[in-house]
């Protein structure tokens, strides 16, 4: 919010500056910076090489914007980036080893017929064309290339899966499946389960003795000063005086300035704030009052957490001059109603997990009955529900995801599924199945045909996968792939 503020704030003349250095970098990606050759290659396939420039045109091509990748480079967004043109490069040399190929006439018929170019009289518009590229910040070229692409990689996927048929016994199986009626008995867990209250001091406390370096959190100790126009222009207006000066406080910190010296000169009031965790807790569980959650987040989100080093934070329309003082981790205070809370939810979630593998180790190994079914329902006073599932997509008891499991038991089968109520787990017993049958002439049977060919080709589809994994070798050159990730930190 307040970056943009802030680059409205600039000149007319730092915008067309900003625009020629933009320039470059949008259409010719990263210049010397990255440049094709051996030294440079970033994957090979095999022996194909795919060199960082080829890897920057990729990202530039997605329109991405610089910022949103340096945020997401702990998420592995540049492996992602890196694993999507490793995918497109493989199927655009598949295309060429099969010579599937586009002419330029097929493709100009291909962009003529989109309905999204088409006038109200369904011709081919040049207008609504070309306002699209605008709009879409491409060029004729460039587009016309990926489309190009996409096209071959259909006709790729029609060569693989072309003739896929289902015969009717396969039709007639989806079907069934999907539309038979199970009649389930299921019986309610949770009463069987170990409660908060079930659990002593004692028991909290062996389990932290257990689990301490699981349990240990950070704590920072950290100053900070709050800095908005009143405090540091003396005004409520995020005008351009303002922003010259967070960029002089920017250029003080880069420049080795301490902490204490910019905050002499600019007469910024310090708060001290001592050992808090990431909820804003001190050891013993207290929450401070006198700092914002929001800051606490961004603090603790920081790449680099380091004593001594000064940040420049952004947080709820205002900034924050910021040095950490000290950082450690250790375990909480029991005496921490929040971190006492978490314990016990770990014990209570534990105690289901033994308890349920404890049943489903006697089911794996037969040892597991309907009289044993009966029995437990009998000795603990639980109610056995008689349920009946009308077809795989019937939630009216349990959830559609929850029915795919309990469709997969055998006759007689047993299992543990969750419920359509918020932390409910049952124990199920499959009691009688009845498969309905599907008619050729049905007007059903056409959806379940096409259904059926689907699944037939998203199985080929997989073993494709397979011969791909065996046909290419793909080698990524990690030095290289650091290098990229660096540059956009």
């Amino acid at each position: 919010m307040l970056n943009s503020f802030r680059n409205f704030s600039k000149s007319f003349w730092a915008k067309i500056l900003i625009g020629i250095i933009i320039i470059p970098f949008v259409f010719w990606g990263m210049g010397g910076v990255f440049s094709s050759g051996s030294k440079n290659t970033v994957v090979k396939i095999n022996n194909y090489n795919i060199s960082t420039k080829n890897f920057m045109d990729h990202i530039n091509s997605l329109n991405l914007n610089h910022e949103a990748i340096r945020k997401n480079i702990n998420n592995s967004i540049i492996e992602q980036l890196l694993s999507d043109l490793i995918n497109k490069t493989i199927l655009s040399i598949e295309s060429k080893g099969l010579n599937i190929f586009i002419s330029d006439k097929a493709l100009s018929e291909i962009i003529k017929k989109d309905k999204n170019f088409l006038d109200e009289n369904n011709q081919f518009s040049r207008t609504k064309y070309e306002k699209f590229l605008i709009s879409n910040n491409f060029n004729a070229t460039f587009y016309e290339e990926n489309l190009n692409k996409e096209e071959k990689n259909k006709l790729l996927f029609n060569y693989i899966s072309g003739g896929a048929f289902a015969p009717t016994f396969l039709v007639k199986n989806t079907f069934s499946n999907q539309n038979k009626k199970l009649s389930v008995k299921a019986i309610n867990l949770n009463p069987l389960y170990k409660k908060e209250k079930d659990f002593a001091e004692t028991s909290i406390k062996k389990y932290i003795e257990a689990n301490q370096d699981l349990l240990k959190e950070e704590f920072i100790s950290f100053r900070f000063a709050s800095i908005n126009p009143m405090s540091l222009i003396n005004l409520e207006e995020f005008n351009k005086l303002f922003f010259e000066k967070i960029d002089e406080i920017e250029n003080l910190i880069i420049n080795g300035s301490s902490f204490v010296e910019i905050i002499k000169n600019y007469n910024l009031n310090v708060t001290n704030v001592k050992l808090i965790n990431k909820d804003g807790n001190n050891e013993n569980g207290i929450q401070q009052e006198n700092i914002k959650q929001d800051l606490i987040d961004k603090i603790f989100e920081l790449k680099f957490k380091d004593t001594n080093t000064i940040n420049l934070l952004e947080y709820e329309n205002k900034y924050a001059l910021l040095i950490i003082d000290e950082i450690k981790k250790s375990i909480p205070n029991i005496t921490s109603k929040k971190f006492k809370d978490k314990i016990i939810r770990s014990l209570v979630n534990d105690d289901i997990f033994e308890y349920n593998m404890k049943l489903i180790s006697k089911i794996k190994t037969n040892a597991f009955s309907e009289l044993d079914f009966n029995q437990l329902a009998k000795k603990n006073k639980l109610e056995i529900k008689d349920i009946l599932i009308k077809g795989i997509r019937d939630n009216n008891f349990f959830s559609i995801e929850t029915n795919k499991q309990i469709f997969k038991l055998p006759k007689k089968g047993f299992t543990i599924v969750s419920g359509t109520e918020k932390n409910k787990t049952f124990l199920v017993w499959l009691k009688e199945t009845q498969i309905p049958n599907l008619d050729k002439t049905s007007e059903d049977y056409d959806k379940y045909y096409y259904e059926t060919v689907i699944g037939l080709k998203n199985n080929i589809y997989s073993s494709y996968d397979n011969y791909i994994y065996q046909k290419y070798k793909v080698e990524i050159n990690y030095q290289v792939l650091d290098r990229i990730k660096n540059y956009f930190k």
